[in-house]
C-alpha cells in the first residue's frame, strides 16, 4: 500500500514500502508529485486475491508548505519626475515582482536589483517551484522621485529700451 502524508523534504523519500514475496519499482522518490510504483510476485507467490499480474500502486509526495514573506527589501526612487529607473533591492533569483498583488504581470528577478520601476506599489514573492508552493507576497513602494531646482529670482538691472524684457528667467 503507499505511504500517505509524504511531503517534499529535499530528500528521496519512500512511497511504497518494500516486502517479502515480491520485488518493487517506482516506489521512491525526492521532488513533489504523483508517482506509480508496481509491485512484481516472485517465483512461487501470488496475491492475497488470488492474482499473479504485478500491481501498480499511485502515492504521491506534496509541494512543502510556502517559504516566509521575502525580508530585507528597500526601494530606490526615480531619479526624475516620469522617470522610470526606479530601483527595488533585496531580492533574489527565487522572488517574482509585478505591479499587482494578484501577480498577473509577474516577472522572474535575477540578480540582487530590480531596475528601470516608474513610481507605484510593486510586490516580491519567493517563486513556486516544482517542490515548493509560492511564499506570502512582500509589498514594497517606489515612491515619484523629487526634483531640486532653483528658486526664480528677478533679473536686477533692468531699464526701460522700449522692448519687452525678461524679469523673472524661466
Amino acid at each position: 500500500v503507499a505511504t500517505t502524508g509524504l511531503t517534499y523534504n529535499g530528500s528521496e523519500q519512500t512511497g511504497v514500502v518494500e516486502g517479502t514475496g515480491y520485488t518493487l519499482t517506482g516506489h521512491t522518490a525526492t521532488n513533489a508529485g504523483s508517482y506509480t510504483a508496481t509491485a512484481t510476485l516472485a517465483t512461487g507467490y501470488q496475491w492475497s486475491d488470488g492474482s499473479t499480474e504485478p500491481k501498480t500502486i499511485v502515492w504521491e509526495i506534496a509541494k512543502a508548505a510556502a517559504p516566509a514573506a521575502p525580508t530585507g527589501l528597500t526601494a530606490t526612487a526615480p531619479t526624475s519626475f516620469g522617470g522610470s529607473d526606479g530601483t527595488i533591492s533585496g531580492v533574489d533569483s527565487t522572488m517574482e515582482f509585478a505591479s499587482d498583488p494578484d501577480f498577473a504581470d509577474a516577472q522572474s528577478c535575477t540578480g540582487d536589483t530590480i531596475t528601470g520601476l516608474a513610481a507605484g506599489t510593486y510586490y516580491v514573492r519567493v517563486k513556486e517551484t516544482e517542490n515548493t508552493k509560492a511564499g506570502v507576497a512582500a509589498q514594497i513602494a517606489v515612491s515619484e522621485g523629487v526634483n531640486t531646482i532653483a528658486i526664480p529670482v528677478a533679473t536686477t538691472g533692468l531699464t526701460y529700451n522700449g522692448s519687452e524684457q525678461t524679469g523673472v528667467v524661466e
